[in-house]
């Protein structure tokens, strides 16, 4: 059952990433760039998007969230995507059970 899963769900998002039935372009938004250089034994590192390792900082927030608009409007623009839902629930609707106690 487990494997049959997988295989739907492998075949459905390789369908969506491929981008079927949905041919417009996507405009994401812009990452900024800063001027961050680490030193690596000798090494000069270029680390343009350092800024994105600090989780709660504000530019941080509003560019994830600039990103989940841009992903729910793609998400919701598949015409198929309640099918897909529909069928998972169906094959995943079945009795579980725990391990005794």
């Amino acid at each position: 059952m487990k494997n049959t899963a997988f295989l739907i769900m492998a075949i459905v998002v390789s369908a969506v990433l491929a981008g079927c039935g949905n041919k417009t372009m996507i405009e994401y938004p812009v990452a900024k760039k800063i001027d961050q250089t680490d030193d690596y034994f000798g090494r000069k590192v270029a680390d343009p998007y350092r800024w994105l390792e600090e989780m709660d900082s504000a530019d941080t927030k509003t560019w994830v969230e600039a990103q989940v608009k841009v992903t729910d409007r793609y998400l919701a623009s598949i015409p198929f995507r309640n099918d897909i839902k529909k069928r998972f629930t169906e094959i995943w609707n079945f009795e579980k059970y725990s391990v005794p106690q």
